[in-house]
């Protein structure tokens, strides 16, 4: 493709859909993001082999990135059992899993402390029902600065700090790669993440946190769907590990 030819699609939504579950705890909500990879042409392309002209590209490719189109924000009621509220996160990824182009769900799921609880209930419900291409991702949210994550989706388990999860939230939302829809739940959602404090320590290390008597439950659920960044995923039991 020479580089006077444009993409025939500037935008190719993945065939997968995100649900970000945070799961409540006390007196929080669980709340679920529901977020559709995109991935859009950034105008620019990848000139390989030769400097200018530009106009004989043979080998360049033009330059992706993903986009994360946020479809949907729900909050559960308070005090129901884990098993009733996984119960409703299921049927949402069972009615995102029917519309067209989406051939598989992942459960993108806080696992830190209770939530491996919820964790278990999710997979039961799932089995439960017989259901196909909804995949739990169990997300262990730890202390520290890492700044990547450890393992992956398609491993099936994975571990980020506080921090990195926040800040790749941020970094996407300051870059333009997070799309909201006007609704209620989004109002909410822009409320919590103008009460979101960064600072540091005593020791000198990045923290955040909402401010007292504020919530962020809608901000930790959009953190954990679009924590992937679209890559090829595919799926593979990893028993025994």
């Amino acid at each position: 493709m020479g580089l006077s030819e444009r993409p025939r699609g500037r935008e190719r939504p993945a065939q997968y859909a995100v649900l970000g579950v945070d799961v409540g705890k006390l007196n929080d909500p669980t709340v679920v993001a529901i977020v559709h990879p995109v991935e859009e042409w950034t105008g620019r392309t990848h000139h390989v082999g030769h400097k200018p002209p530009w106009g004989s590209c043979q080998d360049c490719t033009h330059e992706f990135r993903w986009r994360h189109d946020v479809r949907g924000l729900e909050t559960l009621p308070l005090g129901q059992p884990y098993p009733v509220q996984a119960r409703r996160v299921v049927d949402i990824a069972s009615g995102v899993l029917s519309h067209p182009g989406i051939d598989w769900m992942f459960l993108s799921t806080d696992a830190t402390g209770v939530g491996g609880s919820f964790v278990d209930a999710l997979r039961e419900d799932i089995m439960n029902r017989g259901l196909e291409r909804i995949y739990v991702v169990p997300i262990t949210i730890g202390s520290g600065e890492g700044d990547a994550c450890k393992g992956s989706f398609s491993s099936g388990r994975v571990w980020v700090s506080a921090t990195a999860l926040m800040s790749r939230l941020k970094n996407k939302a300051q870059a333009g790669r997070v799309r909201l829809v006007d609704t209620d739940e989004t109002r909410a959602l822009l409320d919590e993440l103008r009460t979101m404090e960064f600072g540091l320590t005593e020791s000198g290390r990045l923290r955040f946190g909402a401010r007292p008597g504020s919530h962020d439950d809608r901000v930790y659920a959009l953190a954990l769907a679009t924590l992937n960044e679209g890559q090829a995923i595919t799926y593979s039991e990893s028993p025994f590990l």
